[in-house]
């Protein structure tokens, strides 16, 4: 049998006790995912900018990006971004950021996009406390 250690660990369950005692009960579900996972949208973003500078620099040689593994991964994190609920303001400024380049690029925004939109709203609401509105 193991030796017994008086390290010192502190589990999930006694920081989340602990913020109790320090932040109001609103804050709690955010802390608690903050703890579990980071936010994805931030890394998605940087790969999605390596992939749109490839996009726009490539010498496909007379080939359309479509026929690329790079264009499906670029058009893949589009949707990711869009359309994976944020859980920090960090995930929701790529999501915004997403859409103004559709905006500003594009013109048009897709149903993915409007989704994204709508996403980024839910977690801003989510993250101040307040109830979603129907």
């Amino acid at each position: 049998m193991p030796k017994a250690t008086h390290q010192h660990s502190t589990s999930r369950r006694a920081l989340l006790a602990s913020a109790a005692l320090v932040a109001p009960a609103t804050l709690l579900p955010v802390i608690a995912t903050a703890a579990e996972d980071p936010d994805p949208h931030p890394a998605w973003h940087a790969e999605w900018r390596e992939l749109h500078r490839w996009c726009n620099t490539a010498d496909v040689g007379g080939r359309n990006l479509d026929e690329f593994p790079q264009w499906h991964r670029y058009m893949e994190l589009e949707r990711l971004i869009a359309l994976t609920p944020a859980r920090t303001v960090a995930g929701v400024r790529v999501q915004l950021a997403q859409l103004h380049h559709v905006v500003t690029e594009v013109g048009v925004p897709n149903d993915d996009d409007l989704t994204g939109l709508a996403n980024a709203i839910a977690t801003l609401e989510r993250l101040a406390g307040e109830a979603r509105h129907v």
